[in-house]
């Protein structure tokens, strides 16, 4: 390990990454992560052999931040904590002194439940304990994680797996202000009303695989479209043996610069079946349209569904796939 490179996620707490240096980059954690055990004979009669206090649910968590991250799961009379560099079920086991020393303790945590009496262990990972996160970033160059992956600043548009928050807020953004734009006129007032900022972001957290953000690399990474699909149609799709499209939208300022059919094809690229299919509201002429120079054909099918009162049709489109 030549070089580290400290990543901060955005998050407030729990784990982060550090990425290792060039040319073996790998992304691991770093943080605490807390192991406990419910109370029961089996575990007092585990803790009577090894001497160790093991945490219950509502544990205090102890003051550590490890690099990478350990999974702390028991203390002793001394003020040790016992920690797992790794997985403790299958990695090594530390104690962690007051003091912040790092001692191994035994190779393996069913060696560790034997009882006191340990052969030597050698720690598989470097390992570095520090009292707060804050204290690790004291000593590990900061830098953000989407922007380590993304160097890259041409071509200035990129399509990319959703990964970071701001990605999230970012298709959140584009999925309520895409509906105002595209919808408004064409769709039940209902229906448009039912699509709120707050069912976008909440969306865009809760469901956030098989996504892909378009990128403004020139206005900091704004997110200006996003696509997601199913490599297997949902159930009502008629079209046998085949992927979907479920979303596609790019915003309006960003519209006529060939972005939408950008988006379109990584979307079609991360779909293996010989078909792939799409819902389209119905009376939406453009989308129909662009749809349409893509390959995708009506199939004569429609699907009607009611939202907030309101009613919309929509019509099945599939794309007959050649290798």
């Amino acid at each position: 390990m030549d070089r580290n490179i400290y990543i901060d996620l955005g998050r407030t707490d729990g784990p982060t990454g550090i990425l290792f240096g060039d040319p073996d980059s790998k992304a691991v954690y770093t943080g605490l992560e807390i192991h406990t055990e419910k109370d029961c004979p089996e575990l007092e009669e585990a803790e009577r052999r090894c001497g160790l206090t093991f945490f219950r649910p509502g544990a205090p968590v102890p003051d550590l931040y490890g690099v990478p991250c350990i999974t702390a799961f028991a203390s002793d009379q001394d003020g040790g904590i016992y920690a797992g560099a790794g997985d403790p079920a299958h990695g090594p086991i530390v104690r962690i002194g007051p003091d912040l020393t790092i001692a191994p303790a035994a190779d393996s945590l069913e060696q560790l439940l034997r009882g006191p009496a340990r052969a030597p262990a050698r720690l598989a990972l470097p390992l570095r304990v520090f009292p707060s996160r804050e204290a690790a970033e004291r000593e590990f160059p900061i830098q953000d994680l989407w922007t380590v992956l993304r160097r890259s600043k041409e071509p200035r548009f990129q399509v990319w797996t959703m990964m970071s928050p701001a990605d999230r807020a970012g298709k959140a953004h584009v999925h309520y202000t895409a509906w105002q734009e595209a919808y408004t006129g064409i769709m039940d007032p209902r229906v448009l009303a039912w699509n709120t900022p707050e069912r976008c972001r909440e969306m865009a957290e809760k469901y956030p695989q098989n996504t892909l953000v378009l990128l403004d690399r020139a206005q900091d990474d704004r997110v200006a479209g996003f696509a997601c699909y199913l490599r297997r149609a949902r159930p009502f799709i008629s079209v046998p043996d085949s992927g979907e499209v479920t979303a596609l939208y790019v915003l309006k300022e960003y519209q006529g610069l060939g972005l939408g059919r950008l988006l379109m094809e990584r979307c079609l690229a991360c779909l293996p079946r010989p078909r792939a299919a799409l819902m389209v509201l119905k009376g939406n002429d453009r989308a129909i349209g662009f749809y349409g120079h893509m390959g995708f054909r009506l199939t004569g099918r429609e699907q009607t569904s009611r939202l907030n009162g309101g009613e919309i049709t929509e019509l099945e489109m599939v794309l007959e796939r050649t290798e």
